[in-house]
């Protein structure tokens, strides 16, 4: 089984990772912010023990079948058409990687020493952002000299399966956007960050236990883009789907 990272942050925005072996991540609301964005926050750990428990934040995702794509027909054009895809059982984390997971990698020589920048919104638990694909690779490596795992980015088809989480709904917690069950932009969503990342682990985690699924960051996936990669007729989404 590989072991997969969801990352969520890119240099040009807000996306960031998320790791899955074939992993992914999500925490729990304080009753403030500030008590939040401190929880958690390693003390006193160094670069392999922060490494060491990232492995504790992944949870399992079963093997399965689902309709990959836009749904509601009111998507983009590289969303369709839908199709039945099967994805193996793989683990993914169950948060977003954070900066005090970035910056431990930093700190131990790795990641190319690039530090991204925070966007003046706090580092700890928030989740990084400004890393490119490339970036991401680099953790990777790091995350795996440390561990003595596989871990990689989930491809587009993991992703989608483990965010619907068996659902077929707009959201996975229903087809309405609802209040404070994610953070989005313009106070559609009810929740107070005012246009800022949220520490992980802020709201509530989808069926399968994973955090931000919706809302947050952008999150990279392993794969390239290409408009037609999960074959109609096979319906592989595993980490080898080819066109």
């Amino acid at each position: 089984m590989v072991q997969i990272f969801d990352i969520r942050s890119g240099r040009g925005g807000s996306i960031t990772i998320k790791w899955a072996v074939s992993i992914i991540g999500l925490l729990i609301l304080s009753t403030s912010c500030a008590m939040e964005e401190d929880a958690n926050i390693p003390v006193h750990k160094s670069p392999a023990e922060i490494a060491g428990t990232m492995y504790g934040e992944i949870v399992s995702i079963p093997a399965g079948t689902f309709r990959m794509g836009d749904l509601s027909g009111e998507g983009w054009d590289d969303e369709k058409p839908v199709r039945n895809v099967t994805v193996p059982a793989f683990r993914l984390s169950k948060y977003e990687v954070t900066f005090a997971q970035w910056d431990a990698c930093v700190a131990d020589g790795g990641c190319n020493g690039y530090t991204p920048n925070d966007a003046g919104w706090g580092r700890a638990n928030r989740p990084v952002i400004y890393v490119s694909w490339g970036d991401v690779q680099s953790f990777m490596v790091w995350l795996n000299s440390k561990t003595g795992g596989n871990y990689r980015l989930p491809t587009e088809a993991e992703w989608e399966y483990a965010a619907r989480a068996g659902t077929t709904t707009e959201y996975s917690w229903g087809d309405n956007i609802g209040s404070n069950l994610a953070n989005c932009t313009n106070d559609h969503c009810g929740d107070s960050w005012d246009y800022k990342t949220a520490p992980v682990d802020s709201f509530p985690a989808n069926a399968w236990g994973l955090h931000d699924m919706h809302g947050n960051v952008w999150e990279w996936v392993q794969d390239c883009w290409n408009y037609d990669y999960y074959d109609a007729s096979t319906g592989v989404g595993g980490a080898s789907a080819a066109a």
